[in-house]
């Protein structure tokens, strides 16, 4: 009896001893350390995408998607921009995603997903499947740089014009001619600086002068040449303010220099009291109101004045006539001249008289 439970304690003491020992054998072995990882399972899935940022006058591009921690038995890829999935190619196997896109200025997001399961449809000729609930996946943020522009200063007092404007810029093709247009007028022309990689910057100035009070809009745009196809712009904002008011009920005032004048001559028409940044039209009338050739329409400031050249036409009718300011649909001033077929002579105290 004795003996047998002795027995049994000697055989459950070598049993012990053996998984002991197998146990210590496992664990030298590394078996024991930590779980055994799902196959293929890595760190968590990141990818880099380049270039980053990217430029709009380098569009469209191909991106490269490095996939970094995925899978390594994933065989299967799907690649968006924007939640839109895209054509892809694998020119070096399944190092990287690469496919070509033109995103919209400013940022956008890159997206790849992965899985080893093979789906079918043909590699990289359709992105319109969607990839497993299974798959692995990462994202990233890219940026693509536009051109644009500064204007210094942006905000003007109308007194102070003329006044000049820096502009500066980035986002340009290299060594471009360009145009600063205001308000649809060319005002200065000039080229982008030189750049052997990415894009370039600008740097220009201009005169703002005869500029009525608000919003004025700055283009900035390249000239399409033999170098550059694809030429691009950008928009920006000049802003005139404290712009005098003319006194109220101020009549309009016309005047002529000079007043007597022969077929084929000029004389300049100056005026006060308009209201300001308005169109004003002047008009050859005979005193009785009766239209006679010539007219011609110009802009009052923001003073309210006005000035033109006004040609009296060969053939036309001789003798008084007037010059008639018209505005808003009224004759707001009228100044009158004497148009003579004879020859001006000078006679004594520096006068000019016309003889016939």
């Amino acid at each position: 009896m004795h003996a047998g439970r002795a027995g049994q304690r000697h055989v459950r003491h070598h049993v012990m001893r053996a998984k002991i020992v197998a146990v210590v054998l496992l664990a030298v072995a590394g078996v024991l350390v930590a779980p055994a990882p799902a196959p293929g399972a890595t760190a968590t899935p990141t990818i880099a995408v380049y270039p980053n940022p990217a430029s709009l006058i380098h569009l469209p591009s191909n991106f490269i998607v490095q996939p970094n921690g995925f899978n390594t038995a994933d065989s299967q890829w799907a690649v968006t921009l924007n939640g839109v999935p895209q054509l892809y190619t694998q020119p070096n196997g399944n190092s990287s995603v690469d496919f070509t896109a033109s995103p919209p200025c400013g940022t956008s997001t890159v997206a790849l997903y992965g899985w080893p399961t093979p789906i079918h449809v043909i590699h990289g000729s359709s992105p319109s499947y969607v990839p497993p609930g299974n798959s692995d996946s990462a994202s990233e943020q890219i940026t693509v740089i536009c051109p644009e522009f500064t204007l210094t200063p942006s905000t003007i007092d109308q007194p102070s014009e003329p006044t000049t404007i820096q502009l500066q810029g980035d986002g340009w093709h290299s060594s471009a001619p360009v145009n600063v247009e205001v308000d649809g007028k060319v005002v200065q022309t000039g080229t982008t600086g030189y750049s052997d990689v990415g894009s370039a910057s600008v740097q220009l100035s201009f005169t703002a002068q005869g500029l009525g009070c608000g919003p004025h809009q700055v283009l900035l745009a390249e000239q399409t040449t033999s170098f550059y196809s694809n030429p691009v712009s950008a928009t920006g904002q000049l802003t005139v303010q404290n712009c005098p008011v003319p006194p109220a009920n101020t009549p309009a005032a016309l005047t002529l220099n000079p007043t007597v004048l022969q077929p084929g001559q000029l004389t300049n028409a100056t005026g006060t009291g308009f209201a300001p940044n308005q169109p004003v039209t002047l008009v050859w009338e005979a005193l009785n109101g009766t239209p006679l050739l010539g007219s011609t329409t110009v802009t009052a400031s923001a003073q309210g004045t006005i000035q033109a050249y006004c040609l009296v036409f060969d053939n036309d009718q001789t003798g008084p006539r007037q010059l008639v300011a018209q505005q808003n649909g009224t004759n707001a001033a009228v100044a009158t001249a004497l148009v003579d077929q004879g020859s001006l002579q000078p006679v004594s105290g520096g006068q000019l008289v016309y003889r016939r």
